[in-house]
């Protein structure tokens, strides 16, 4: 079953970013899902939902596409849960009635689950989602007392699988803000100011968004791609730095006659595009700000995908966009680039 990807909604459904935006992990969050075989309709709700996970960035445990015949199945649940960061356990009136049994798959996850949660009684790991029933009749007793996601109402699916996704993924649509200087702390030293009327609003400082870009450089050793190319004789090299997961992180042009001007804008621009993806600009806005920019040298080039450049950032860009950005090349073969 193929998942969705899902966009980032607002309450009003208007699509929208996400409050952070930090460079994506190299290891996925990994979810274990726990549930009762109860029919063909309730295993095809669970496929579903764990395709819908995968597809928007969870590793996703579940026996129907990780067991195998000879599967120790008892093992497989202990090695799930503890190796998981997170459990969903999918409510039911028949899970809550066969994890409150002594035996049985059910039965066998409770007593895991139970165990971790006497080790550390705040832990967020195990989270309950109804799937049917009332909680009183569906939610295992040691779990009640815990906040849960109610799946009960079908035509609420996707909302409440952007808030189970934004929970696993650490991105609250709602973020904590942070905790501001003290108005009042000079009071404590001696130098006591009045905060009334019209100076209220001058002396007591405004609330600021956060905004810490953080800069993620490349591991000493990496892989890289060269990409010689030719405009109107101008003749030059592209080298890419790559990160672990093949995205790129730096990017370094040198042109065959150094020393002179271009040569030295060539540098600057370099250094430009290497921290702006340092800093996690996605490649798509780089191309969005930087293609079609048009100065001397310009021309043709030897490059088939891409025979006429305006400019070098012109052909650069293009030529990265050609590389990283899925479905580029195609949509952008000559004869169908306006």
């Amino acid at each position: 079953m193929e998942g969705r990807a899902i966009p980032w909604a607002g309450s009003q459904g208007v699509t929208s970013q996400p409050q952070s935006n930090p460079l994506p992990a190299l290891t996925p969050p990994k979810v274990f899902v726990s549930y009762t075989h109860e029919n063909a309709e309730h295993r095809k709700w669970i496929a579903r939902l764990c395709s819908d996970l995968c597809t928007n960035g969870v590793d996703t445990i579940l026996d129907q596409w990780d067991c195998k015949l000879g599967t120790d199945l008892t093992q497989f649940m202990e090695n799930g849960i503890s190796q998981s960061d997170r459990v969903l356990l999918i409510a039911t009136p028949e899970y809550k009635r066969k994890a409150e049994q002594p035996t049985g798959g059910a039965g066998y996850e409770k007593l895991v689950v139970t165990g971790e949660l006497a080790r550390s009684l705040e832990t967020t790991k195990f989270v309950c989602l109804l799937r049917r029933g009332e909680p009183a009749e569906s939610i295992p007793r040691f779990a009640m007392s815990r906040l849960f996601a109610d799946f009960r109402d079908e035509s609420q699916y996707l909302g409440n699988l952007e808030q189970v996704l934004r929970d696993i993924h650490g991105a609250p649509t709602t973020p904590k803000p942070p905790i501001g200087t003290n108005p009042f702390s000079k009071e404590f030293r001696g130098e006591k100011q009045e905060v009334s009327g019209t100076n209220a609003a001058s002396q007591i400082a405004p609330h600021k968004p956060p905004h810490t870009p953080v800069r993620r450089l490349l591991p000493d050793s990496r892989r890289s791609l060269t990409h010689k190319f030719n405009i109107s004789g101008q003749v030059g090299f592209i080298t890419v730095g790559m990160y672990e997961d093949g995205r790129p992180g730096e990017v370094f042009i040198t042109l065959a006659k150094q020393g002179s001007t271009l040569g030295g804008l060539t540098d600057a621009w370099s250094i430009t595009i290497t921290t702006a993806l340092q800093h996690g600009v996605r490649v798509e806005s780089l191309v969005a700000a930087l293609s079609d920019m048009r100065f001397e040298p310009n021309g043709m080039t030897e490059n088939p995908e891409i025979p006429f450049a305006k400019s070098i950032p012109d052909y650069v860009i293009r030529w990265l966009a050609m590389q990283y950005i899925p479905g580029y090349r195609e949509a952008h073969r000559p004869g169908q680039r306006t």
